[in-house]
């Protein structure tokens, strides 16, 4: 930094210090990035560094690139089943569902389960597995204003973290998290149900990962 080089390349810095000192340093990189505003190319296995210092995220698996884009567009628009998985916290839930194509929506099933979606917002064919993805910030308690339907089950954790409380409970033998308020947290054992809205709903080729969605 000293020399002032043209462009800085960073391999997992941080890597080896403690979560207090990490965040205390991801947040000194930032600020000298924007300082300094020389080009930075930095390489990292957690997405919080990734999500919170990157002006575009490169997102590898396996050597090839799964998507390029901010962290806002990979976040919002994940075009692969991975690049959902990677960034968010906490993790996005995956239920494995089959779509039925009616006149005007597509239904998602699974069990007693049923998601609904303008037929147009989805590509997928009648009768074909999809891993539908669904992030707990986006799960909201009770089934009002969900218009694309909603999940319910009974809790079996609760995670209390402050302002938020994480809740899982089991769709069939699937664990689904949602972050729920921790003012008024459901209790472990109780029956929840949360509400799905549409634009929320990530689904995947349960082959290729690849999203299904149309934006």
């Amino acid at each position: 930094m000293i020399k002032t080089p043209a462009v800085f390349l960073f391999d997992e810095p941080l890597s080896n210090l403690d979560a207090k000192l990490r965040n205390h340093m991801r947040v000194e990189i930032a600020r000298l990035h924007q300082r300094l505003g020389t080009t930075t190319i930095y390489v990292t296995h957690d997405q919080l560094e990734a999500m919170t210092l990157a002006d575009r995220i490169v997102l590898l698996k396996d050597g090839r690139i799964e998507q390029v884009g901010t962290p806002r567009e990979i976040f919002e628009r994940p075009r692969t089943q991975f690049a959902a998985s990677f960034v968010g916290t906490p993790a996005i839930n995956f239920l494995e569902m089959t779509a039925r194509r009616e006149k005007s929506e597509t239904v998602l099933l699974r069990g007693d389960t049923a998601l609904r979606l303008p037929s147009e917002r989805l590509i997928v064919d009648d009768g074909a597995p999809v891993v539908v993805g669904l992030r707990p910030a986006h799960l909201h308690r009770g089934s009002a204003n969900g218009d694309a339907g909603s999940l319910s089950g009974r809790v079996d954790l609760i995670e209390f973290l402050g302002n938020e409380a994480l809740a899982t409970f089991q769709v069939g033998e699937v664990d689904v998290t949602a972050m729920l308020s921790g003012r008024d947290p459901p209790s472990v054992g109780e029956l929840i149900e949360v509400a799905v809205h549409a634009d929320d709903v990530h689904a995947f080729d349960a082959t290729t990962g690849l999203s299904l969605i149309c934006r």
